[in-house]
């Protein structure tokens, strides 16, 4: 995901944000580019309209600290259509939840 800065020009957006698509959710988490992130299931709740992505499990592995952004083009599960998404929540590894912001005002 894009924004605008000053002097018109665009820039990637740093940060976790999602936004949905036609057919698709965009999702862009950052983090490490060693181990990297890896998605492990989605599921929707349709009563909170929320799309939960769970991360992989990586185990205890090296990581670095400069910053990588990832991003997926997430379906929701049948049934659901990208338009009932109004939420969605990511489940890091070590069991924790955060709910991520969408992504209005930003470039595409």
């Amino acid at each position: 995901m894009t924004m605008k800065v000053s002097g018109g020009n665009t820039v990637a957006a740093p940060g976790d944000y999602w936004y949905p698509r036609d057919e698709f959710v965009q999702l862009q988490l950052s983090g490490g580019s060693i181990p990297g992130e890896e998605i492990e299931r989605v599921t929707f709740d349709a009563t909170l309209k929320t799309l939960t992505v769970e991360l992989k499990d990586q185990g205890d592995v090296p990581t670095t600290m400069d910053i990588a952004l990832t991003e997926w083009r997430l379906e929701p599960p049948a049934g659901a259509a990208v338009s009932e998404v109004e939420h969605v929540k990511i489940t890091y590894q070590d069991g924790s939840t955060s709910e991520i912001a969408k992504a209005d005002g930003l470039a595409e």
